[in-house]
């Protein structure tokens, strides 16, 4: 029987607004709040380096921009999943 690992994926729109880039680190964290803690430090390292505000959407965690034209979208995603595929509620 194979336990159950999880993974982050994060949506790239900040590179490039017209065009969402995916990536998966390739780690696979022993549980699901391994995971969780991981996906939180990078949207907070990424909203600080960037300016951006960041929250817990629950299905994931958005850095998104403040002010301007651009003011509220989402610059970048983390979405955790088990190794079932299934997304994992944040």
């Amino acid at each position: 029987m194979n336990k159950t690992t999880y993974r982050i994926q994060i949506n790239d729109f900040h590179t490039d607004p017209d065009k969402c880039r995916t990536l998966e680190l390739g780690i696979m964290y022993p549980t699901e709040e391994a995971a969780k803690e991981a996906g939180w430090a990078i949207i907070e390292a990424f909203a600080a380096i960037h300016g951006l505000g960041y929250e817990n959407q629950g299905d994931q965690y958005m850095a998104f921009y403040q002010g301007g034209e651009n003011d509220g979208m989402g610059a970048l995603t983390i979405e955790v999943y088990d190794s079932n595929g299934q997304p994992v509620e944040l």
